[in-house]
């Protein structure tokens, strides 16, 4: 019995040996497994405080560069609105210009019209002349005729009086004449200068506001793409 009670203590204390062992590897695999878990989870927060801080970046970035695009888009804004107001004003400036050489314009042809008129004044001073003419030659033919006959047909002074008339009246129609195409003349060089004038500034004026008109599209272009920039950046923000 006594050696029956030695063998089982042997057994006994081999298997608390055994479970000591046992024991003691698996704290050993629980304080690895401990240490494995702690140090993941020390990575998971490195990885999370990373994953802020670049998304913190990132977005800091992004504000920035919102920042920078508004800012951009607000200064082409207002370069494109003062553009545009400042084309608007000189095409209106123009435009002006251009409805006041018009109206000049048509005054030189309404004296163009007025200079026709006073060609055809001349036209019936120039008949009157000839039949003046006429009247007097016939008249001083009448009196040298007289004259070589040697008769009274001019007793009265009649007909001489009657070809001094018709010579003063004559010289007066002729005078006039003159003076009248001298200065229709004088007029009609006058109108044809203002009128070259005033077409050359006209046309001027439209080719200026063409290039103004051209200018103010370019500025609206780039005022709507600017608006466009900008809708698109809130949008993204």
């Amino acid at each position: 019995e006594e050696e029956d009670a030695a063998r089982a203590k042997e057994a006994r204390d081999a298997r608390v040996a055994e479970l000591e062992k046992e024991r003691d590897a698996l704290k050993k695999a629980a304080d690895a497994a401990t240490r494995k878990l702690d140090a993941a989870d020390a990575a998971t927060t490195a990885a999370k405080q990373a994953s802020v801080s670049a998304l913190a970046e990132v977005e800091a970035t992004l504000r920035a560069q919102l920042a920078e695009v508004d800012a951009r888009r607000v200064a082409e804004s207002e370069k494109s609105a003062a553009d545009l107001a400042s084309a608007t004003r000189a095409a209106a400036a123009l435009e002006s210009k251009l409805a006041a050489s018009d109206a000049a314009l048509e005054r030189a042809r309404a004296r163009a019209a007025k200079d026709a008129a006073s060609l055809a004044q001349s036209a019936a001073l120039e008949e009157e002349v000839e039949r003046l003419r006429a009247e007097a030659a016939a008249t001083s033919a009448l009196l040298e005729a007289a004259t070589e006959r040697g008769s009274d047909a001019d007793a009265d002074g009649g007909v001489s009086r009657r070809a001094e008339s018709v010579a003063r009246t004559l010289e007066a129609r002729t005078n006039e004449l003159r003076a009248l195409e001298k200065k229709r003349e004088e007029d009609m060089k006058a109108s044809r200068a203002r009128e070259e004038k005033l077409r050359a500034e006209s046309d001027a004026a439209r080719e200026a506001l063409g290039e103004i008109k051209s200018k103010l599209a370019d500025a609206e272009s780039r005022l709507a793409a600017s608006d466009g920039a900008a809708a698109a950046a809130a949008e993204a923000e």
